[in-house]
């Protein structure tokens, strides 16, 4: 039986740069990806709360928070997203392979790693602007909530994965139970938000979360299965809609 150390071991070596470990060498950690991304966000409030509250400069506090998001992730979730793009751009199926696996970031991947990046900071700072403890809470939610998308993703229905690589090694590993676990993560987060602030903000996470969610069912259908990076740009753009959803209904 995997103990919880172990568990969250997995996920922070998994889903960061964070020197702890990978506890067990087989498995993710899937159970507490929403853990560990709530844990990343709250590290990430922390510049956000100073700049945009203390210093009352919005925008310099989303970009460092959005920043220290990228560092401890070590961008691998940007370079899901490029690499995604970079595939999905291409005129065949071979043609998106080679794209997908070209260390070298095409203009596609590159266009939306810019626009994801410029909608966190723009969403974040206009989120601050108006209420910095509602960015703050904000952040957390989506940050929890978007790690767990990829292991509700994968044990949600008949979804394939590529042969080989890292999508089809985490597909095997990720266990109904994970995916319940990171489920009742992602709705505590979203009740938190609702707590912390009020429903609408809630619902407007939901909202995002959900848009995330179909997203990377799209993702699999247009790639004719998960990969690695497809999990990684699900949950970038999982990050991205919760965002902007708050953004929208923010005072």
């Amino acid at each position: 039986m995997v103990r919880l150390r172990d568990e969250l071991q997995a996920a922070v070596g998994f889903l960061t740069r964070i020197p702890i470990g990978r506890g067990v060498a087989d498995r993710p950690g899937a159970a507490a990806f929403g853990l560990v991304g709530t844990v990343v966000a709250v590290i990430a409030a922390v510049p956000f709360l100073a700049l945009a509250g203390l210093a009352q400069e919005p925008v310099l506090a989303a970009v460092a928070a959005v920043a220290v998001m990228v560092v401890l992730s070590g961008a691998m979730h940007l370079d899901g997203l490029a690499d995604t793009a970079d595939a999905l751009l291409a005129s065949d199926v071979a043609s998106a392979e080679r794209a997908r696996k070209d260390p070298a970031v095409g203009p596609g991947g590159l266009a939306a790693v810019v626009l994801a990046l410029a909608a966190e900071v723009g969403a974040l700072a206009s989120i601050g602007s108006a209420d910095v403890a509602l960015g703050a809470w904000t952040m957390v939610a989506a940050g929890g909530f978007s790690r767990a998308v990829p292991v509700i993703l994968v044990r949600s229905g008949r979804i394939e994965a590529h042969q080989g690589g890292l999508g089809s090694w985490f597909v095997r590993n990720v266990t109904s139970g994970d995916a319940t676990i990171a489920g009742i993560t992602a709705g505590g987060l979203v009740a938190a938000l609702a707590l912390a602030t009020n429903p609408l903000n809630a619902r407007a996470a939901l909202l995002g979360g959900a848009i995330g969610f179909a997203t990377g069912w799209f993702l699999a259908a247009r790639r004719g299965g998960v990969d690695g990076d497809s999990l990684g740009a699900a949950v970038e753009l999982t990050f991205v809609a919760i965002l902007v959803a708050v953004a929208i209904v923010a005072p």
